[in-house]
């Protein structure tokens, strides 16, 4: 009978190690879980005893531990260990969820994969999840010092994001657990020094961060640590070349505009020109179309962040000298490149399509997009799972238009969150894959939300196409008629600031309208709801019910009135607005109570 695949991916990097790597192997083979792990350890080519543990540890436990041994190092060839990572050890991964245990830490929980887990598997709008650390130096474990150090941050809230991780690495190696995703890895951090702070920024871009305060492992600070055994300045130059490569991953200008103000608060000084400056010349690079300006400015961002001999108090100060050559025309012509490289627009409108087996609609959907009067947009497809072979028919896409997402199925909900949560724009539009729009509903979407400031969501009427056909009329939106039954279509725009401002759509609403629950966060802003009076979007209609959600609502109508009851709990301060219909909720939320008390009786 072949083993079960492991739901937990332990990676282990080590080097020269055979004093601690037979600890950190006992505590993470000591680990207490109701599913399988996996243990890969990377050994890049040892010179001590380190490869004869591993082989000991992978014939005792040969259906957990896989050994990867390097046969020449791979770190004296040039190769950075976020490139070993992500090349040699992550793609070997079978895991749904990969932890980091580099072979001088280990861990002090035989619980820790199984919490972290546990939390992950019923929250699956968390990417990451980490915890405290004690730090070992000197055979002294100092359990208050990573909690200490961060104080501001982790005594306040348990819940960040990559804002976050942008002003500082606060996530320890050793404790971090993530959900894998199929995003590329980006090279521009191959040759960093460390690995864990972009790891963390790449799986933060697909959900939030939770911190888990219980101390379930211990880092080690050595000299032959690979962060801990260098010196302070050479630190500093890591973090600069981290900033660098950060600037050339990220692509939200919020983002970009943040990431200077953290450069000016990391390091600043007084007796220097701000390194802003200085990085907003090196962002520039791949914003010109004349190559001589690239080249030029590459050569001297490499002059300042290169140079491994400068002193952080007075180098800085002679590069900018030997950039500028005392030049202030020469000053103000990056900064009007930096100014001008601000001015590339993000698109004016983001499409967000979560795709559930709905491949064969894709290119209808997208067919659709391209006949649009209005052509500032971009679409974010993300496949949720599907079973059947909408992957490969995303995967091949080739607009640059258009972003493909693959994650686990876990509902429309979460992956309309993700995808917003990667939108560049300020509106987002909702378009299920297997619909279609009619050519002028962006444009006239986008006239409304540009004319009148507190409109909320813009809707329209639909027609029907599929199986049935014709024009369907949506009730005109009054609060108390979507508070008896949603009237606003879900696949309709609103403002991505309104979603920031609210919990986003709800993943508890398991048997859908989501949209619905969304919709009324968005009225309680006091917002304007705004109905364009033509029928703008086709809906596909199925004729087996079951095949659409909205079809299989129809065949369990107890289910809506569940989700209508989950919609009333979640906003009952709406509702009292208009007491009829709240009074009509109550009734009908004690009677599904008294429903569930008496099957739980008779069962």
């Amino acid at each position: 009978m072949l083993n079960p695949p492991p739901l937990v991916s332990v990676c282990c990097l080590t080097y020269n190690h055979d004093k601690y790597i037979g600890r950190a192997l006992d505590s993470i083979l000591n680990q207490k879980t109701n599913f399988p792990i996996e243990i890969i350890v990377h050994d890049d080519a040892s010179s001590d005893g380190t490869r004869d543990i591993i082989i000991g540890f992978a014939k005792k436990y040969s259906e957990i531990i896989r050994p990867v041994f390097q046969e020449n190092n791979l770190m004296k060839s040039g190769i950075g260990i976020f490139q070993i990572y992500t090349n040699y050890v992550l793609p070997l991964a079978k895991g749904k969820y990969i932890a980091i245990c580099e072979c001088d830490d280990y861990w002090i929980d035989s619980l820790k994969l199984q919490k972290q887990v546990d939390f992950l598997e019923v929250n699956p709008d968390f990417s990451i999840c980490f915890h405290n650390v004690g730090f070992l130096e000197n055979q002294i474990i100092d359990f208050e010092a990573h909690k200490n150090y961060y104080k501001d941050l982790l005594s306040n809230r348990d819940v960040f994001g990559i804002e976050d991780l942008i002003k500082g690495n606060f996530i320890p190696n050793c404790s971090v657990v993530y959900r894998r995703n199929d995003f590329c890895y980006p090279e521009v951090f191959n040759n960093l020094l460390f690995a864990d702070w972009p790891l963390h920024i790449h799986y933060s871009l697909s959900g939030e961060i939770k911190y888990l305060d219980e101390i379930m492992a211990i880092y080690q600070v050595h000299q032959h640590g690979l962060w801990s055994g260098l010196s302070d300045e050479d630190k500093q130059y890591s973090e600069l070349q981290f900033y660098k490569s950060l600037l050339l991953f990220i692509s939200k200008p919020q983002l970009i505009d943040y990431t200077f103000e953290v450069i000016d608060l990391r390091f600043r000084t007084s007796k220097t020109i701000s390194l802003r400056e200085i990085f907003e010349v090196g962002y520039n690079k791949g914003k010109q179309h004349n190559q001589l300006q690239i080249e030029s400015q590459n050569r001297q961002l490499n002059l300042i962040i290169s140079d491994r001999s400068w002193k952080i108090a007075s180098i800085i100060s002679n590069a900018v000298k030997s950039l500028f050559h005392g030049n202030l025309k020469n000053k103000l012509f990056f900064n009007k490149l930096y100014c001008f490289s601000r001015k590339i627009p993000s698109p004016k409108v983001s499409i967000i399509t979560p795709c559930y087996n709905h491949g064969k609609y894709i290119h209808e959907m997208l067919e659709s997009l391209y006949n649009q009067t209005f052509q500032d947009f971009e679409v974010i497809i993300v496949n949720d799972g599907s079973s059947d072979n909408t992957k490969e028919i995303l995967n091949s896409l080739q607009h640059k238009k258009v972003t493909v997402i693959h994650t686990d199925n876990f509902g429309p909900a979460h992956a309309r969150n993700l995808a917003i949560k990667k939108a560049q724009a300020e509106i987002i539009m909702n378009l299920d894959a297997d619909n279609k729009i009619q050519p002028t509903f962006i444009e006239k979407c986008v006239e409304i939300f540009d004319n009148q400031p507190n409109v909320g969501i813009v809707y329209s009427d639909l027609e029907f196409f599929g199986a049935k056909t014709g024009i369907f009329h949506l009730e005109e939106y009054s609060l108390e008629s979507m508070l008896k039954a949603n009237c606003i279509d879900g696949n309709a725009c609103f403002r991505k600031a309104d979603w920031r401002r609210t919990n986003g759509y709800s993943s508890k609403l398991v048997h859908g309208y989501e949209d619905f629950d969304f919709w009324l966060s968005i009225i309680e802003l006091q917002r304007e709801i705004y109905k364009i009076k033509e029928s703008l979007v086709y809906y596909r209609t199925y004729g087996n019910p079951a095949e659409s959600r909205s079809g299989r609502r129809k065949l369990y109508p107890e289910r809506v009135q569940e989700v209508m009851v989950q919609a009333f709990q979640n906003h009952k301060k709406l509702y009292a607005k208009v007491p009829e219909v709240y009074n009509y909720f109550v009734t009908l939320e004690m009677q599904l109570i008294d429903k569930r008390n008496k099957s739980v009786i008779i069962d």
